[in-house]
C-alpha cells in the first residue's frame, strides 16, 4: 500500500505515457517477523508484485508498462499478464544481442521483447555494429532507442529517422508475424544469425541476416527460406542503409518454391567500403512481398 500510494501521487502529477517497471535486485534479506513458512517469503513477494502491477494496471490503462526481471525472473508469464513486453537484457552489445535474441524470440513473441539501439561499446573493435546494423537486429522486438540524441550528427540523425519510418510502416509485421530462425546463433562457428517474419496469410515477410564473420573469412552462403507460400511469387527488395553503397542494393522477384527449396545466395553481406569505421558486424534487411 505504501509503494502504490508513492507511485500513484507521482504518476497523477506526470501522466506518465511509459513506465519501465525494472527489478534487477535479488531479495538477499530474507526475513519476516510473521513467521512465513520456509520458502513462503518469495511466494508472498511475486504475489504482492501482482496485486501492485494489476492495481497500476488498472488506474492507469493508456499507459505502457514494460517489466525487467519480472520480479520473479526476467521472463515471467504472469507478468505479461499485467505489462505485454519486457526488457530483453542490459547487454545491449549488438555482438551478444544475437544470442540473447535466437534464445528468447525461440519461445516468446517478438511483441514481447524489448529492443532498443543503445550504445555499442566494447573494447574489442569487431564487436561494435553501426547504427544500420544495430536498427536490423533490435527491430525484430519492440523497438526503440535509448542514448542521448545530442551527441549525434544530423546524417545520423536523419538515418535514425529514415529506420522509424521503415519500422512503424512493417511494426504488425515484425512484431506479431511468425518468427523462424534460419541460422541459429547458437549452431556451427556461432558467426551466423538469420530469421525470418512471415505475416499469417503468407503475402509478405521479413528476412534479416547477420553475420559476425571478419571480412578475411566471409564467404557467400545459400540462404534457404521457410513460412512462405511455395506456389506464390514474391518480389525482394533489401531496406536501403546508409552504410551499403546503392549499387549493391537488392531487388528482384521469385518463386516461393525457389526461395524455400532451392534458396537464394545473396553474395557477400558486406566489403571493406560498406565497413567503415566498425570491424566485423553486419547485416542485411529484406522485405518479401506476394506479388501477381
Amino acid at each position: 500500500e505504501r509503494v502504490y500510494n508513492d507511485l500513484t501521487a507521482v504518476f497523477d502529477e506526470c501522466q506518465p505515457d511509459y513506465v519501465k517497471w525494472d527489478y534487477n535486485r535479488h531479495v538477499l534479506d530474507i526475513y519476516s517477523s510473521n513467521n512465513f513458512k520456509s520458502g513462503e517469503f518469495f511466494h508472498k513477494l511475486i504475489l504482492g508484485t501482482y496485486k501492485l502491477a494489476s492495481l497500476l494496471t488498472k488506474r492507469y490503462p493508456k499507459t505502457l508498462f514494460e517489466s525487467c526481471s519480472s520480479g520473479g525472473c526476467r521472463y515471467d508469464l504472469g507478468m505479461f499478464f499485467y505489462m505485454p513486453q519486457t526488457w530483453g537484457s542490459d547487454d545491449s552489445n549488438t555482438w551478444m544481442r544475437t544470442s540473447i535474441q535466437c534464445g528468447t524470440l525461440t519461445g516468446y513473441p517478438q511483441s514481447t521483447f524489448g529492443a532498443h539501439v543503445t550504445r555499442d561499446e566494447c573494447s574489442n573493435a569487431t564487436k561494435v555494429a553501426s547504427i544500420e546494423d544495430r536498427f536490423n537486429l533490435n527491430s525484430a522486438g519492440a523497438f526503440g532507442y535509448e542514448f542521448d540524441f545530442r551527441k549525434f550528427s544530423d546524417d545520423e540523425l536523419a538515418m535514425m529517422k529514415d529506420q522509424i519510418a521503415f519500422y512503424k510502416k512493417h511494426r504488425r509485421l515484425l512484431q506479431f508475424g511468425q518468427y523462424i530462425t534460419l541460422d541459429n546463433a547458437f549452431d556451427g562457428d556461432k558467426m551466423n544469425y538469420s530469421y525470418i517474419v512471415v505475416s499469417p496469410d503468407k503475402s509478405e515477410a521479413m528476412l534479416t541476416l547477420v553475420t559476425k564473420e571478419s571480412i578475411a573469412n566471409l564467404h557467400p552462403k545459400l540462404y534457404r527460406l521457410e513460412g512462405l507460400d511455395k506456389n506464390a511469387k514474391y518480389e525482394v527488395t533489401m531496406r536501403r542503409q546508409a552504410n551499403v553503397k546503392k549499387e549493391k542494393e537488392v531487388c528482384f522477384t521469385a518463386g516461393g518454391d525457389v526461395l524455400m527449396e532451392y534458396g537464394i545466395d545473396f553474395g557477400y553481406l558486406t566489403d571493406k567500403t560498406d565497413l567503415g569505421e566498425y570491424g566485423g558486424i553486419s547485416s542485411r534487411m529484406f522485405y518479401i512481398k506476394k506479388v501477381d
